[in-house]
Parts: structure tokens; C-alpha cells; sequence
């Protein structure tokens, strides 16, 4: 009874840091679909480059909202921490250093943030400081979240046992935000909120890395086609996926199949986390 008790005292202190970060992720969210929108159209330079430093304000933010969040929750696992912030490390900057390699005077980066300041004919040394500052943020918030969502795990699946979910389908929905036995009715929102359950899947397919080792494999490949080499079928293949909308769905489809695996062993081992 302590444990859930303690347990619900978590959800309660997150439920407000959860909230913002998810409204700043929406905000991300839109702003980078409305970003060609507004390039297209030269009368909205101006507010292309505001609109591009409130994102990196509301970056650093994201990742003080993120610490507080870290801070609550149980002690990780020191191994399965450590390894996700070699791998979120080493995708980040594989994928910035491979873009520098081949495209020194970043003419060929298509990231939104570096494009608005570029367009604007932002000297090359104030591009480098902002994308710099702008990854180092993205790699520390991409590092936070993993170790929160760690430190929230037993926090999390305790959570959704006290739900009392009867087979692992109802196991499923209660991490999607939903009432178990009534999918659309509420279930005590103080003790159960709806956007701390959703936002642990989100924040994983958003700090997943994959992808910019797959960018950084990419800026690889183009060098070598820019140098006259030939390139192989795979590695035609791997640069013209990774140009692709689909390249995003694959993160989403392995990360949420890692995520229902996580559940479904949680759901199989049949016991509450202790943490």
C-alpha cells in the first residue's frame, strides 16, 4: 500500500512537467510542418527566423522541464542508461560530423533551424554556433528523456496495474491513456492521467536515434558518389530511403513494436514493479 502510494505521489508531481512537455512538442511538431509553408513565401522571411528562435528558447526549456522530470521517479538500471546515451550520442553526431565532412559550408543541410539562418545570409561562423548550440541542446534534452523514462518505468507499469486490467489487450489501452474495461470514460483523472501514460511512448519515438545514424550513413554515401565512386545497390538504396517520409515511419513502427514488447513482458512476468 506504501509503494502505490508513493507510486501515485510521482504521477501527481509529474503530471504538470508532463504537461508542458507535451505542449512544447506540439509546438515543435507544427512548426517543423509549417515550416516549408512559410519558406515558399519571402514575405515570411522575418517570421521564419522569430518563429526559429523561439523554437531554440523553447528548446532549452523542453530540457529544463525534462530534468525536473528526471528528478522524479526510482534509480535506473546504470547499464541501460549508459547504453542509451551512447547510442543517442553517437547517432547525433555521427550524423553532424558526417554533414560537416560533406558539406563544410552546410549549402547542402536541409535542417529547418539552419536553413532559416542561412537563407537570411547568416555568416558561416554564426551558423555553426547556433547549430551547435541548437544540437547540444537536442542531444542533452534526447539523453534527460531516456533517463526519465527509465527513472518513470516501475513508476509507469505499477500505474497501469492499478488500473486493474484483466487481459493483456486492456494491459495495451491503459498505456494508450484509455480506461480499460470503458475505453472512452475517464478513471479517476487525479490518480490517473491520460497524458502521463500517453507521453512515455511519444517521448521514445522521439529520442530514438536510428535515424541519424541512418542520415549520418547517409552524408557517407553522398561523399562517396560526389568523389566519382560508384556506389553499390545498398548503398543507392540506403540514400534515396533516407530522403523518404518512410525513414520516419520506420522509427515509429520498430519503436512502438520495442515498446509493445516491453509491455507484453511486463504483462507476462505478472507482477507489479517494484522498481
Amino acid at each position: 500500500m506504501f509503494q502505490q502510494s508513493q507510486n501515485l505521489q510521482i504521477v501527481a508531481q509529474s503530471k504538470r512537467h508532463v504537461g508542458g512537455l507535451l505542449g512544447m512538442i506540439l509546438v515543435f511538431v507544427l512548426w517543423g510542418f509549417g515550416f516549408e509553408a512559410l519558406q515558399t513565401a519571402g514575405i515570411w522571411e522575418r517570421a521564419r527566423i522569430w518563429s526559429t528562435y523561439i523554437i531554440l528558447l523553447l528548446e532549452f526549456q523542453a530540457l529544463r522541464t525534462s530534468l525536473q522530470l528526471a528528478r522524479l521517479g526510482r534509480r535506473p538500471s546504470p547499464l541501460l542508461m549508459w547504453t542509451g546515451f551512447l547510442v543517442i550520442v553517437g547517432g547525433i553526431w555521427f550524423d553532424v560530423l558526417a554533414t560537416i565532412a560533406v558539406s563544410p559550408g552546410l549549402e547542402m543541410e536541409a535542417n529547418p533551424i539552419i536553413a532559416t539562418f542561412r537563407d537570411a545570409r547568416y555568416p558561416d561562423w554564426l551558423l555553426y554556433f547556433i547549430g551547435a548550440a541548437a544540437q547540444v541542446m537536442l542531444t542533452l534534452l534526447s539523453c534527460v528523456l531516456w533517463a526519465a523514462f527509465l527513472r518513470h518505468a516501475p513508476v509507469y507499469l505499477n500505474l497501469l496495474w492499478a488500473l486493474d486490467p484483466h487481459n493483456l489487450f486492456q494491459f495495451v489501452l491503459t498505456s494508450l491513456g484509455l480506461n480499460p474495461h470503458r475505453p472512452f470514460v475517464k478513471q479517476r483523472p487525479d490518480l490517473f492521467p491520460r497524458t502521463y501514460r500517453i507521453f512515455w511512448p511519444i517521448v521514445l519515438v522521439l529520442i530514438a536515434p536510428f535515424n541519424r545514424l541512418l542520415l549520418g550513413l547517409s552524408w557517407m554515401i553522398i561523399r562517396k558518389g560526389l568523389a566519382g565512386e560508384a556506389l553499390t545497390a545498398l548503398e543507392t538504396g540506403i540514400r534515396d530511403f533516407t530522403s523518404t517520409v518512410f525513414m520516419d515511419w520506420m522509427q515509429l513502427i520498430l519503436v512502438g513494436a520495442a515498446f509493445l514488447l516491453w509491455l507484453l513482458i511486463a504483462y507476462a512476468s505478472g507482477r507489479h514493479w517494484q522498481g
